[in-house]
């Protein structure tokens, strides 16, 4: 059944090429089963078409798997700095491109940035909290997790994370 869906989005991909949200799909699809190049490959055909869609920008970041292509990311995430730098998405791919490389300040300036573009960014609040978390911040992250959910639609993998999050942080108090 997943192969079947997986052979759908790859030929409506290739039968439509313009349509962005089909590829875009497809090349999550390819992310999810481990085809980093496919997938990176997929992503920048997107960007070449649709420099500013956020979602791409995202997994471009996210389909890196190697410092290599890391760093290309970083350098494309660079070049779309004039069109893209008022975008949560752009700011929050920029921001994970380099949490990546363990450079948490210039990840929480991105992060803020995001914020500020779109208070109501699940994704931003999400991110935002992650660092939380990795800074050993839990108040923080928590709030962060809290102000996701909120934002977000109802069952959304945002509100699931904050759950979980509940979770963890009431087990670990015991």
């Amino acid at each position: 059944r997943l192969l079947s869906s997986f052979s759908l989005l790859a030929k409506a991909s290739k039968l439509h090429p313009d349509d962005l949200e089909v590829r875009l799909k497809y090349a999550m699809a390819l992310q999810s089963v481990g085809k980093t190049k496919e997938s990176r490959d997929e992503v920048l055909q997107i960007l070449s078409l649709q420099p500013t869609n956020e979602e791409a920008l995202m997994l471009l970041v996210d389909a890196s798997g190697s410092t290599n292509d890391l760093n290309d990311a970083r350098q494309r995430l660079g070049n779309l700095s004039s069109v893209g730098g008022g975008l949560a998405g752009y700011q929050i791919a920029l921001g994970t491109a380099a949490l990546r490389t363990r450079d948490t300040n210039t990840a929480a300036e991105c992060y803020r940035r995001a914020l500020s573009a779109n208070p109501q960014s699940g994704a931003a609040h999400m991110a935002m909290g992650s660092l939380y978390v990795i800074n050993k911040d839990l108040t923080n992250a928590l709030a962060e997790f809290k102000q996701a959910a909120a934002v977000s639609p109802l069952r959304s993998p945002y509100q699931v994370r904050y759950a979980d999050f509940l979770v963890t942080m009431d087990a670990s108090s015991e």
